[in-house]
């Protein structure tokens, strides 16, 4: 994949649009991405993986945080990207999500999320976050992982993997290789075997607790050699434990046999016992029974006399109920007459509340009639004082605005005056480390001259110790020694020189920060300075910062005050002008109120006419009425006729009740005769029993009864618990071998996927896999390597392992000047970056590899290179030129000076503090 060109929008540190046209840097070849610290170097990448798969580079900025703090609310952050692929050509345009003014009003409008994918005639291919992803994940063959690790060398990321251990380099390879599935099937296997332990367990508890079922009878003989398998139980004697428990089960279900057979035998005898002395107990009932229905005949004899003298004294009382008949149904004649009165009563007085209703409503009416032309009044004076509020109120928002605008201004240059006051005091401050660091570099420059003046003399008088008269000299040939150089005495060897000279270097370097950022503060006071001059002149035609600051304090307290007295005044005008409104619609309501409460109150007038006539009319004809009835009220009249209906329903119940009761004594006499005819043929020739014997023989057989059941039962409930738990034991036992038998297969195989075979070295099966990967990786890169190193250095995988630690991907180093192997931690920091940059290749290249001849057109280096002497950087520079023309562009992100002179192509990023940061483009 190589970028054609990118556009960025309001995207980061850009304020505006920045375009990166690719194509000036040409097809191939190396080039330089360098500018200020935080101009938006990295941002680049991040924006070319943005557009490749919505996410940036790193994994702490998410899409919502691209937006640039210095764009303008109404610029729209984007990215666009052209990019080529296999020789077909691409745009992608992305926008993230974000908030722009509304056209209409104040506030701010969400926008949506947009993707989008077109071909190079510009069809929209895709759009949609996911479907944009999965064709360009299509097109390219890789995902946003995969790509970072491809094409986006970070800084210090491949440092940390070159140091890494076994378990931190496995989780990256993982993450690369997708190995993961190996790791998912050593724990899927480890699972398994802790699932078949934990069965086997589990089973070995239920064969116990199916023993502890087994019910056994005190007579059984296999009692003690039963309980004794049982405390081996889980020692391997299951055959035995088997064999004891059928016989135990055979003998217990014979002895149930035999305890129900006995119990059937006395079951016979207790309901043969039973069945005699409940015939006998029914004939002496039927004894004691027909005594007593022979003395209830002689009382219901007696009964039936006194019943027909009743009869025939209430059948005298019948002309009395049939003169009350005629007088009930005379009055009943009359009650309609009481309810014709009754309604015109109600009537009056319906009409009598509704007349007084209406009084009321029309004096009510009345003096809400009064109360609105007050309410009335008043409205209209307050609408008249108050007419002209409304221009009042638009002219003094007016005079608010243009206040409150210019008291901004005068803000904002107080904030701009108080930075440049900040700005002079970081200048004084940056001043003072800029002087301590020159000193700090001057001391180191001091202390490496003086330790590599003395290596050299202790050097030559090393030399000169072994010079002989008329034996030439190593250095200049002389035959003569005259003045043979001495050794200092001081011990110096080179690696302490060495040493100094990393001081030196680390020592400039700060030094050159401190004068670098000491010049950066110094242009922004000078900008800021004129800045604020061009702006008092302007606000306070002054031209000096500090009386323009003593014009802004007090210009600021006088508009300030105005300022408040116009809103105090808005305040109220405001008020009169909610009172203005007040009283329009307080009239325009009373005007329709009193119209409708004057239409009211006529009508209320009237109706109030009309029912006094009616109520003098109806009063005269109830009077009348009156007096043509008995009682007062119908409600006397029916207490009358109810009085009456009483009597006759007491002669007509006294004949009923007499009749009734004749009757029914007549019928309970039949029906003892019958009852006591029955009985005399169902007692006829028998004698008395003697039930008390009876009861004695029952009792005695019902308790061998109750005792025979109960050997029976318990005979039963041993057999059956016997044979439960055999059932359950032979299945639980069949189950038990099957799962040993299946753990003795898996368990070994889990412990060698897992590495946790005894006396074997701990590699894991997915370690294994990544072994092989890690392998081709380190032999790519080490084609770098000893290119960089001269042939000095290798990388190759360790051997090293001790105790319980994870092994297999540990790196060492072999270094072929002294024919020796040692870890790769001993490197210099140049060595380390050199080893960090091939081993980023490598990764690079076997990723491309493994992915299908996967080919990537350009790839990004950020930073490192300032660890490394001239002649590192040389060779780094040329293993990435040698890089470049194989597979298109390579862009190195650096600050180092001398990649500035080593490289012609440069992207250079400006930084603006206010506008936001810049791109150019040098090939």
């Amino acid at each position: 994949m190589r970028p054609i060109m990118i556009t960025m929008n309001a995207f980061g540190p850009y304020a505006g649009k920045a375009v990166v046209d690719m194509n000036k840097l040409g097809g191939k070849g190396l080039y330089l991405i360098t500018g200020d610290t935080g101009a938006g170097k990295t941002t680049i990448f991040d924006a070319v993986c943005y557009a490749l798969f919505g996410q940036s580079s790193g994994d702490l900025r998410k899409p919502e945080m691209f937006r640039s703090e210095y764009a303008d609310p109404s610029q729209i952050t984007y990215v666009e990207m052209i990019f080529e692929y296999g020789g077909q050509q691409y745009k992608v345009h992305r926008e993230p999500r974000q908030q722009t003014p509304k056209k209409k009003g104040t506030g701010y409008t969400e926008l949506n999320v947009t993707n989008e994918l077109f071909d190079a005639d510009g069809k929209l291919l895709e759009s949609g976050e996911r479907k944009v992803n999965e064709r360009i994940h299509e097109i390219l063959g890789l995902d946003l992982g995969q790509y970072r690790n491809v094409a986006m060398i970070a800084q210090g990321s491949f440092s940390k993997l070159l140091n890494a251990s076994t378990d931190e380099r496995t989780k990256v390879l993982s993450a690369i290789f997708s190995t993961g599935k190996y790791e998912q099937m050593q724990r899927s296997l480890a699972a398994e075997v802790n699932e078949l332990i934990g069965s086997i367990r589990t089973s070995c508890q239920k064969i116990e607790n199916h023993l502890e079922t087994m019910k056994l009878s005190p007579n059984d003989p296999f009692v003690s050699q039963l309980q004794v398998i049982k405390e081996n139980a889980l020692e391997g004697q299951f055959n035995e434990l088997l064999e004891a428990s059928e016989k135990a089960a055979a003998f217990e279900k014979e002895n149930a046999a035999n305890a129900a057979k006995r119990f059937d035998e006395l079951d016979d005898q207790l309901k043969a016992a039973e069945l005699r002395i409940k015939d006998d107990k029914k004939l002496l009932e039927d004894m004691q029974r027909m005594a007593e229905l022979e003395r209830q005949i002689k009382e219901k004899e007696k009964a039936l006399a006194q019943a027909k003298k009743e009869q025939e004294e209430s059948y005298k009382t019948k002309p009395e109920i049939n003169r009350l008949i005629g007088l009930i149904a005379s009055e009943n004649n009359k009650l309609a007459d009481y309810d014709k009165t009754d309604d015109m009563g109600r009537q009056c007085s319906t009409i009598s509340a509704e007349l007084k209703r209406a009084s009321d409503s029309s004096k009510e009416l009345q003096d809400m009639i009064t109360a609105y032309s007050e309410q009335l009044q008043k409205a209209r004076q307050v609408a008249d004082e108050l007419k002209n509020t409304d221009t009042e109120v638009s002219e003094n928002s007016h005079l608010i605005n243009e206040k409150k605008a210019k008291l901004s201004s005068i803000k904002s240059m107080g904030e701009k005056l108080r930075e440049l006051d900040d700005l002079r005091k970081e200048i004084a401050a940056d001043d003072q480390v800029c002087v301590a660091d020159n000193h700090k570099h001057q001391m180191a420059l001091n202390r490496y001259d003086s330790l590599n003046r003395t290596l050299f003399q202790n050097q030559t008088g090393i030399i000169a110790q072994k010079l002989k008269s008329g034996v030439p000299c190593p250095v200049c040939g002389a035959l003569e020694h005259p003045s043979p150089a001495v050794c200092s005495g001081e011990n110096v060897d080179q690696a302490a020189v060495d040493r100094a000279f990393k001081e030196l270097e680390q020592a400039r370097k700060v030094a050159e920060r401190s004068r670098e950022k000491l010049g950066r503060d110094n242009t922004k006071y000078d900008s800021l300075y004129d800045h604020i001059r061009e702006l008092a002149q302007d606000m306070f035609d002054v031209s000096d910062p500090v009386k323009a600051l003593d014009h802004a304090r007090k210009t600021y307290k006088e508009e300030e005050s105005i300022l408040n007295d116009l809103i105090k005044k808005q305040s109220e005008l405001e008020k009169n002008k909610k009172r203005f409104e007040k009283a329009e619609k307080d009239i325009s309501l009373i005007n329709t109120r009193l119209e409708k409460l004057n239409g009211d109150k006529k009508s209320a007038d009237e109706l109030k006419i009309k029912l006094s006539t009616q109520l003098d009319n109806l009063t005269k004809a109830l009077t009348e009425q009156r007096k043509l009835l008995p009682f007062e009220s119908k409600a006397l009249a029916m207490k009358h006729i109810d009085e009456m209906q009483q009597q006759k329903k007491s002669f007509e119940k006294s004949i009923a009740d007499s009749e009734k009761l004749l009757s029914e004594l007549e019928r309970s006499h039949g029906e003892l005769l019958g009852q006591i005819g029955e009985l005399l043929g169902q007692t006829k020739d028998k004698q008395k029993p003697d039930m008390d014997a009876l009861q004695k023989q029952l009792l005695e057989i019902r308790e061998k009864h109750r005792s025979t059941l109960k050997e029976r039962d318990e005979a039963l409930q041993c057999s059956g618990s016997c044979t439960d738990a055999l059932k359950r034991l032979k299945a639980e036992l069949g189950k038990n071998e099957r799962l040993q038998s299946e753990l003795a297969m898996k368990q070994p195989i889990s412990m060698t996927a897992n590495g946790s075979l005894n006396q074997k070295q701990k590699i894991t099966l997915e370690t294994y896999v990544q072994m092989e990967y890690f392998d081709r990786i380190l032999e790519l890169a080490n084609i770098r390597l000893l290119t960089m190193t001269n042939g000095q250095y290798e990388l190759v995988r360790s051997s090293r392992g001790k105790g319980q630690a994870k092994t297999g991907l540990e790196i060492d180093v072999t270094d072929h000047f002294s024919a020796s192997t040692r870890n790769i931690r001993s490197l210099s920091g140049g060595e380390t970056f050199m080893a960090s940059l091939a081993l980023a290749l490598g990764f690079s290249d076997e990723i491309q590899r493994c992915s299908g001849g996967i080919r990537i057109d350009s790839m990004f280096v950020d930073e490192g290179f300032g660890s490394l002497d001239d002649e590192s950087l040389d060779q780094a520079v040329k293993t990435l030129s040698t890089l470049a023309e194989n597979s298109g562009l390579v862009g190195i992100i650096s600050h180092v000076p001398e990649l500035k002179e080593k490289l012609d192509k440069k992207i250079i990023v400006r930084k603006d503090r206010t506008n936001g940061s810049t791109v150019e483009i040098i090939s």
